[in-house]
């Protein structure tokens, strides 16, 4: 998926600044064919809807999988390379103005280059607006592009629990996962784990689901995944909050700051615990962090995720905090607390959001300088893939679990087989 990415997809960039759209139209068709073949088979899932690809040919930072249509940017791509031309020329060759002042601008009597100009133009901009300003310019166009794109994908969402989806996939860090370079562990996924990711961020049916359809629960299964994540019978949940809770772990033990997980007896009028609190030795004023998972599909958010970017996030954040400021420590001592939470899909909370930057301010390299920004990128991706695979093998858990009590049993290499496999 990575090679797709960086490597096939721009891989006509050049001739797309270069030659004129209509020339390219049969190639990039091809060239998007290929992309979009190519990512089925790595899926190994079958024809996905047009709605779905429209998703995946979106920028990460909107909720897709950055394969982007070649065919949809040429002529931003070519228009802007013109605007670079025509304004960098004149100022090396001042004869060559007035041809390319005809060439742009006359062009019922020079050629196409005119028309392919003013086509390509935004309808909120003007060609003059283009060459006068030309940095950046295919960036900027692009950009537009997609965001539209964007906004087109998520206004026209067929179903509410697709809109919470989509919004939840736009936010900060949600799809770090899929930029991550699996040289670590902590960095790679299994095949399955990385296949069944995919399928929950594209809102695809998962395998199997209908073949099972009752949970050991009771409850009927819906075919996208939800009930097998959030299920409290197999202990699911509570094992990806514990794996995100050892993650926060071991950023606090990269800084080398002074923590403890779950300590016990801590409130005089409570028995909960935070995830873990950070002592201040200098201070003496601690902080108490508790982590939590929350999904946009729950039945008493749902509503609100189809029409709010991030309100399961801070939903469970304003639950947290009521529960918090109830609490009260032995003594005299001060408390400060942050509730960390992620959502199924990868968006952050913003106090998690808010802490994580904080910690950075105290990263530094090697030479003991400062750098927030790599470290602000690793623990991005490290979190993101944490939860995603969590999520992936909850489920399969949960899949595996049900077979065997219906009498099916399956290994997982039989499970890869029959349901990624056609």
């Amino acid at each position: 998926m990575l090679l797709l990415r960086h490597c096939h997809v721009p891989r006509m960039t050049h001739l797309t600044r270069s030659v004129a759209p209509q020339y390219l139209s049969s190639a990039t068709s091809l060239h998007d064919h290929q992309t979009r073949q190519t990512f089925v088979e790595i899926l190994k899932y079958g024809p996905i809807q047009e709605d779905r690809w429209l998703q995946a040919t979106l920028p990460i930072r909107h909720g897709g999988f950055g394969m982007t249509s070649i065919k949809e940017i040429c002529q931003l791509a070519f228009v802007s390379s013109w605007a670079h031309t025509l304004s960098a020329l004149p100022k090396r060759f001042p004869n060559m103005e007035k041809i390319l002042d005809d060439l742009v601008f006359h062009p019922d009597t020079t050629g196409s280059i005119g028309c392919d100009l003013q086509r390509a133009t935004p309808p909120d901009k003007s060609l003059i607006d283009l060459l006068d300003n030309p940095n950046r310019l295919q960036q900027k166009l692009t950009r537009q592009y997609t965001t539209s794109v964007a906004t087109y994908v998520v206004e026209h969402a067929p179903l509410p629990r697709d809109l919470a989806r989509l919004r939840s996939l736009r936010g900060n860090g949600a799809g770090a996962w899929l930029t991550a370079i699996p040289e670590s562990t902590n960095l790679a996924f299994e095949p399955y784990e990385y296949r069944l990711a995919c399928l929950l961020r594209m809102g695809l049916q998962l395998p199997a689901v209908s073949w099972i359809q009752e949970c050991n629960c009771g409850s009927v299964l819906d075919d996208m995944g939800y009930h097998l994540l959030t299920c409290k019978k197999g202990g699911g949940p509570v094992w990806s909050h514990d794996s995100v809770v050892s993650n926060w772990d071991d950023c606090l033990r990269q800084l080398k700051i002074h923590h403890k997980r779950e300590p016990r007896d801590r409130y005089s009028n409570s028995n909960n615990r935070p995830d873990i609190v950070v002592f201040d030795v200098g201070t003496g004023a601690n902080t108490e962090l508790d982590v939590a998972l929350s999904h946009p599909w729950a039945s008493d958010i749902l509503c609100q995720a189809a029409l709010r970017d991030g309100a399961a996030a801070t939903r469970r954040e304003d639950r947290k905090f009521s529960k918090y400021s109830q609490i009260k420590l032995p003594g005299m001592a001060s408390m400060k607390f942050v509730p960390l939470v992620m959502e199924h899909f990868g968006r952050w909370g913003d106090e998690a959001t808010k802490y994580l930057q904080e910690l950075s301010q105290r990263s530094t390299d090697d030479a003991g300088n400062h750098n927030s920004k790599a470290f602000m990128c690793y623990w991005r991706k490290r979190f993101s893939t944490t939860l995603q695979k969590c999520n992936a093998k909850t489920i399969c858990k949960k899949i595996l679990t049900l077979t065997s009590n219906d009498n099916r049993n399956i290994d997982i290499d039989d499970f890869l087989t029959q349901f990624f496999i056609h």
